[in-house]
């Protein structure tokens, strides 16, 4: 899975949410305010884990008939990508 750019922008903001609350208030409503957070940011990745589309792309691996051993071994590979929609 690879994350969007959406689950990356909530990452960067929760640095200066945490330091803000760090500086305003009490340390135990400091831990409970990042532990909320951190608690939504998962929640949001799995979302966006599950909306993802599976086997959009398909990479295959053609084997050869024979291998050279002490050569180098050309591999072929073929790309197959599905449409988004």
């Amino acid at each position: 899975m690879i994350p969007s750019i959406r689950l990356y922008f909530l990452l960067a903001i929760a640095i200066p949410i945490a330091l803000l609350l760090a500086m305003l208030v009490n340390q135990q409503t400091s831990l409970i305010g990042t532990l909320l957070f951190d608690c939504l940011i998962l929640g949001l990745g799995i979302i966006d884990a599950l909306r993802v589309k599976s086997h959009l792309v398909q990479v295959t691996r053609h084997p050869l008939h024979r291998l050279s051993i002490g050569r180098d071994n050309l591999i072929l590979l073929s790309v197959r990508s599905s449409p988004l929609a």
